[in-house]
């Protein structure tokens, strides 16, 4: 195998999942897309799908 070393690509390219804007694309980032989903659903299920969602950057 090789050794690969990833510099600051690392934090980076997850961080367009947020900020999709880093790649030039005006869509809403994983936080905004997944919140207007649970928006969508049926309210009684809402809290059980924010209880058992998580999203983490940084």
């Amino acid at each position: 195998g090789q050794v690969i070393t990833i510099g600051n690509e690392r934090f980076r390219c997850p961080e367009s999942l947020f900020q999709p804007s880093f790649l030039g694309m005006e869509v809403a980032g994983i936080h905004e897309t997944t919140f207007n989903s649970i928006m969508k659903c049926d309210i009684d299920i809402r809290k059980d799908l924010y209880a058992n969602t998580v999203l983490s950057g940084g």
